[in-house]
């Protein structure tokens, strides 16, 4: 191969990087500004939802997620797909025990899921704006590293009356994709409290939606439901069963993603 040519392959391979660089951080700004806009405008509701039922933020907290879900797969080619979930079409309540990974299992769950309660740290109910909508909501604040306190069993007595789910991610905080699964007993003094069946969810969100970084990756996130703990399981024996379900799920689904996107490597 001539030099002349040589240097012309390489000015044409970065041009071509360049392009697309360029294409991905366009559409990464799009879907953030984008983003933005559909929050402002869910803040313009703001009178309203203070003087309307509870009935109504939950309406608009769901078109929020799904428009954020929505540009995501408009703008960064991430679609998902939800495997063996007979549950949701259910009457019935239970404790969803979900793996967390990024912010995309929050805005899912939402959707998927009628009106659920998540537990969440007690610094997001402190946050302006967002904070309020949490509390209108009825999400459950926790204190971690501290006793599960009275307010907290009321507030999720309160959740379990009006005939809603609760959201409670095991782990406790957003673990990378492709790290172990631990499961914090709280989880389980919900389960003994309450007496209610647990639905546990796998998902490899965490390698399409990484969190606190910027760019994404195009593909498709999948999550997988398990078959329902039932209750009556002694602490041991919950902990150990919830976290083999969640770590085997966690590494089917990441061994999809191998097979699909490093197979041609």
């Amino acid at each position: 191969m001539q030099p002349g040519w040589s240097a012309a392959m390489g000015k044409r391979g970065r041009f071509i990087r360049f392009l697309t660089l360029s294409k991905r951080i366009f559409f990464h700004l799009c879907f953030y500004m984008f983003n933005c806009f559909v929050t402002f405008l869910g803040a313009l509701t703001l009178p309203f939802l203070y003087m309307g039922p509870t009935s109504w933020i939950y309406k608009v907290a769901q078109w929020w997620c799904r428009c954020l879900l929505a540009n995501a797969q408009k703008y960064l080619g991430i679609s998902w797909k939800i495997k063996e979930l007979p549950y949701v079409q259910s009457s019935s309540i239970f404790l969803i025990a979900c793996a967390h990974q990024s912010a995309w299992e929050t805005l899912i769950l939402t959707t998927v899921f009628r009106a659920p309660a998540f537990v969440l740290k007690n610094t997001l109910m402190e946050v302006p704006v967002l904070g309020w909508f949490f509390r209108r909501m009825g999400m459950i604040p926790i204190h971690r590293g501290k006793i599960i306190s009275k307010t907290f069993i009321r507030k999720a007595q309160d959740v379990l009356e009006q005939e809603r789910s609760i959201v409670i991610f095991p782990e406790g905080k957003r673990v990378p994709f492709g790290k172990p699964v631990r499961c914090h007993r709280g989880i389980f003094f919900l389960y003994k409290t309450f007496n209610l069946p647990v639905l546990a969810l796998s998902l490899n969100s965490g390698f399409f939606w990484p969190p606190r970084r910027f760019f994404k990756i195009s593909g498709c996130i999948e999550m997988q439901g398990h078959p329902l703990i039932e209750p009556g399981l002694d602490e041991e024996t919950f902990l150990s069963t919830l976290c083999t379900l969640l770590q085997k799920g966690n590494e089917n689904l990441a061994k999809n993603i191998q097979n699909k996107h490093f197979s041609n490597i």
